[in-house]
């Protein structure tokens, strides 16, 4: 409610009033119902990290496509309460699921294009493309250039929806490597 649709230009986010905001938050441990972090999937939780702990973000993570029902909980929460709220497709492999991330995003920005404090994360933190656990530069150009394809997909599904929300990208390991993605942008 404080700052409105979130936009970007160069390095930077911008609130409705083209100021950098602060935001503060919290992520949700993995949604899926396997994990003991689902059952924090909750309008009580989200009320205790808005009233208590000051949160203007939450992130859902929304993992092994599970658990969908303990997201929208939360994403209905944050909604109410006037906060933000991170729709993470929680994956380390996202480029390599064919068209359900696509499929699963295009749905959301259809659903939330008038909803500016609902954003994006369409790869939460590729590992590489290889399999290197080294997290070099040298791998992380080679992940950059096997994800890139998927992001600007998945990216420009949401635009066709006609979505503006924020869509956030994640970068080679464990997205630790911003300045690869930084040299090699995704437009969409």
């Amino acid at each position: 409610q404080r700052h409105g649709n979130l936009t970007t230009k160069g390095g930077y986010i911008l609130n409705k009033n083209g100021k950098i905001p602060q935001l503060r938050g919290m992520s949700f441990y993995w949604s899926r119902s396997d994990w003991p972090g689902a059952s924090y999937y909750n309008t009580s939780t989200v009320d205790a990290l808005v009233n208590e702990w000051k949160c203007t973000v939450v992130r859902v993570a929304y993992g092994n496509q599970s658990n969908w029902e303990g997201c929208q909980t939360v994403i209905d929460a944050a909604i109410q309460k006037g906060i933000y709220v991170i729709i993470d497709w929680h994956s380390h492999n996202a480029h390599e699921e064919g068209d359900a991330p696509i499929n699963f995003f295009k749905e959301k920005a259809q659903l939330y294009k008038n909803t500016g404090n609902v954003i994006f994360e369409v790869y939460n933190e590729p590992l590489s493309a290889g399999g290197a656990t080294d997290g070099s530069p040298s791998e992380a150009k080679k992940t950059w250039g096997a994800i890139k394809p998927y992001l600007k997909k998945v990216t420009k599904a949401i635009r066709d929806q006609g979505a503006e929300n924020l869509v956030i990208l994640g970068t080679a390991f464990y997205s630790q490597h911003v300045g690869v993605a930084a040299d090699d942008p995704v437009l969409d």
